[in-house]
C-alpha cells in the first residue's frame, strides 16, 4: 500500500487581484503479487562461507485511486474545482535480482557478512490491457540502467542476547542521475535474545536520501526550470515476537 498527497502552493505579489494557487493532489495505490527465492550457500571453512541468491521477476497487480482540488483568490473571491475520482487497474514488472553473498564466522561468536545484489532497472515493465505504456517503457529502458546495492553487517553474542549492526548503500537505478533522485544509504542497529522456545528482536533503522525535484515543467523551453532541493530522512523500529515448535 502507498498513499501520497501532494501539496503545491504558490503566492503572487506582483499581480493586483491575483494571490495565490493551491493545487492538492490525492493518490493511492494498492499492490499484490507473489514471489520465489532460491539460493544457495557453500561451507569453504568452518571461518569462511560463500552464498548466492536469484529472486524471480516480480509482477505486481496494482489498484490506483486518485483526485485532484485546485483553489485561487482572484479579484477577492475564492474559486476552487475538484476532479472526478480516478480509478485505474494496471501491473508493474520489476526485475530478478542476484545477490552474493560472503561470510566470516569467528567461531560462535561473532559473523561478518556482506551482500553485493545486482539489480537491471531496464527490465521495469508497466501493463495494462489497452498497451498504453508502450512509450513510457521505452523512456524507462533508455532512462534507468543495471546497478547494484551493497549491505555489510555484523552481529555478536553475548550467550542468549544478540547485538547486530550494518550499513546499506542503495544505488540510484538512473543513467542520468541529476535531478531523479541520489543513492540512499541507511545505518542499522539492533538487539535480540534466544530462548528455548522463543525469540524476540528489536531493530532500529536509519535512511539518508539527497535529491532534486521539479514540481512542474516549463512550456517555453528556454525559460529556467524551477527545482528544489530535497533531503530525505526515514526512521524505522521493528520489533518481532517468535517461537519455535
Amino acid at each position: 500500500v502507498n498513499e501520497r498527497t501532494f501539496t503545491y502552493k504558490e503566492e503572487a505579489d506582483t499581480f493586483p487581484t491575483l494571490t495565490n494557487v493551491n493545487l492538492v493532489e490525492h493518490q493511492l495505490d494498492k499492490g499484490t503479487s507473489v514471489g520465489l527465492r532460491a539460493g544457495a550457500i557453500y561451507r569453504v571453512t568452518d571461518f569462511f562461507r560463500l552464498g548466492a541468491s536469484a529472486l524471480l521477476p516480480l509482477d505486481y497487480t496494482i489498484n490506483t485511486k486518485y483526485d485532484s482540488q485546485m483553489s485561487t483568490d482572484l479579484g477577492g473571491a475564492t474559486y476552487e474545482a475538484v476532479s472526478p475520482d480516478g480509478v485505474y487497474k494496471y501491473k508493474l514488472r520489476v526485475p530478478a535480482r542476484f545477490t552474493g553473498s560472503v561470510a566470516f564466522i569467528i567461531k560462535k561468536y561473532a559473523i561478518i557478512s556482506v551482500d553485493y545484489e545486482m539489480v537491471d532497472y531496464r527490465k521495469t515493465r508497466l501493463i495494462d490491457d489497452a498497451g498504453s505504456f508502450e512509450d513510457l517503457n521505452d523512456i524507462m529502458i533508455s532512462s534507468l540502467k543495471n546497478t547494484g546495492n551493497l549491505r555489510v553487517g555484523g552481529e555478536l553474542r553475548f550467550d542468549d542476547l544478540y547485538v547486530r549492526g550494518g550499513w546499506q548503500m542503495i544505488s540510484s537505478p538512473y543513467a542520468n542521475d541529476a535531478g531523479n533522485g541520489r543513492s540512499i544509504q541507511q545505518f542499522s542497529a539492533g538487539f535480540g535474545y534466544r530462548f528455548a522456545d522463543f525469540f524476540m528482536d528489536f531493530s532500529y533503522t536509519f535512511g539518508l536520501q539527497k535529491g532534486l525535484f521539479a514540481p512542474y515543467t516549463q512550456l517555453n523551453p528556454e525559460e529556467v526550470q524551477p527545482v528544489a532541493s530535497q533531503q530525505f530522512r526515514t526512521n524505522n523500529v521493528a520489533f518481532t515476537l517468535g517461537t519455535r515448535f
